[in-house]
């Protein structure tokens, strides 16, 4: 849970940071995402890896999470709870690629521009992303962390 309360604010914390040009407003449809690549390619990248690890590739903090529920339902002898899991993860995973579709690929409407990211914003989503790498890289030593002192 702990990882994906840390994907979720990653996520909307880029969501609610980008505001385009055109009367200052944010992001309304989704189809508003086909521009945010070629106007911001940091936030657009930091939005892919988080979406990634949300839909649960392999090498991200969200797979780990995943895998981790999957060890502990098949361990328990819940099997039937278990391939619920997959095919709502298979499914959401669809959703998740569905807006890196939309942001890489499509052609907008029509184009706008978005403001620079604060810094406050870039930080918080930056620091948000590090977590993610870190699980990353390190999920060993934040699991054992986390079962030792909880």
């Amino acid at each position: 849970m702990i990882v994906y309360v840390f994907l979720n604010l990653n996520f909307f914390s880029v969501l609610l940071s980008v505001r385009k040009v055109s009367f200052a407003s944010k992001l309304k449809n989704i189809e508003d995402l086909a521009v945010l690549f070629r106007s911001d390619p940091l936030g657009a990248s930091n939005l892919t890896l988080n979406l990634f690890s949300m839909s649960g590739i392999p090498p991200l903090a969200g797979f780990f999470s995943k895998f981790y529920v999957l060890l502990a339902l098949v361990q328990s002898h819940f099997i039937f709870s278990s391939v619920i899991v997959v095919l709502t993860s298979v499914v959401s995973a669809v959703y998740y690629l569905r807006l890196l579709k939309i942001m890489f690929f499509e052609k907008p409407f029509k184009w706008s521009f978005f403001y620079h990211v604060t810094y406050n914003s870039a930080l918080v989503s930056v620091l948000l992303l590090l977590f993610n790498l870190f699980l990353f890289l390190f999920q060993g030593l934040f699991f054992s962390f986390l079962f030792f002192y909880f």
